[in-house]
């Protein structure tokens, strides 16, 4: 088993042992929100042309996007919440209580581990050297995919990351975001974006794209939770 298959997303009751996992459960909202947008034309045309993305990219990141949603459940203290999962899966557990949001860890996490090791094995395709240009660049558009509960998310306690995320599940984020980079963007980011001169201009579009795709994430999840409930 990959080691970021240990790590639960959603279970149906508190005590027993059957969970589904943070993996499968990206894909499952990747699946429900691509469909959207396909099936939905006035949608998908709406996403393009503000973001300033060719259709069929645009669903290739979107699916990205969304296939990493819920990674910060991969963090201790969700994973705590129910610690005999996590000690079935994981054999250890933690004492860390539950208190900053798993939405909010998810882009923390993407920022300060996640990103910078995609990058460094060019797995999305740009130099190292911008790094920081991309990172602009494409927040927005995490920040929205993170924030799939309707509310804005945000990290602002760097110190975190180490701490609810050990050394171990690091690796196993990384893992696992690979994958889902190598499956859902084959060749790197699926569009070419101008940074330099014309980097501000993009940054607009991306800003003002990411409030609709912020509602089409929170449409893929709740999609997901309807047909995973049947």
């Amino acid at each position: 088993m990959h080691p970021y298959l240990r790590f639960w997303a959603k279970t149906r009751d508190r005590s027993g042992s059957a969970y589904h996992p943070v993996a499968l459960h990206g894909l499952d909202v990747a699946a429900a929100g691509r469909r959207l947008l396909e099936t939905n034309g006035g949608l998908r045309r709406r996403l393009a042309r503000t973001s300033g993305l060719a259709e069929e990219p645009l669903l290739d990141w979107v699916s990205f996007v969304l296939a990493i949603h819920d990674i910060g459940k991969l963090a201790d203290s969700f994973q705590n919440l129910r610690p005999d999962l996590m000690l079935l899966l994981q054999q250890r557990t933690s004492a860390l209580p539950y208190v900053e949001r798993h939405d909010a860890l998810g882009l923390g996490l993407w920022c300060e581990v996640l990103f910078p090791s995609l990058v460094a094995r060019r797995a999305l395709g740009f130099a190292t050297g911008s790094q920081a240009e991309w990172r602009d660049l494409l927040k927005p558009w995490l920040s929205a995919g993170f924030g799939h509960h309707g509310k804005p998310v945000s990290y602002r306690k760097k110190e975190l990351t180490a701490k609810l995320f050990p050394a171990s599940v690091q690796l196993a984020a990384v893992g696992l975001v690979e994958a889902l980079a190598e499956l859902l963007l084959p060749t790197g980011l699926p569009f070419q974006a101008s940074l330099g001169e014309e980097q501000d201009h993009q940054e607009d579009r991306f800003i003002a794209s990411s409030w609709l795709f912020a509602g089409t994430a929170v449409a893929a999840a709740s999609l997901s939770s309807i047909v995973s409930a049947i």
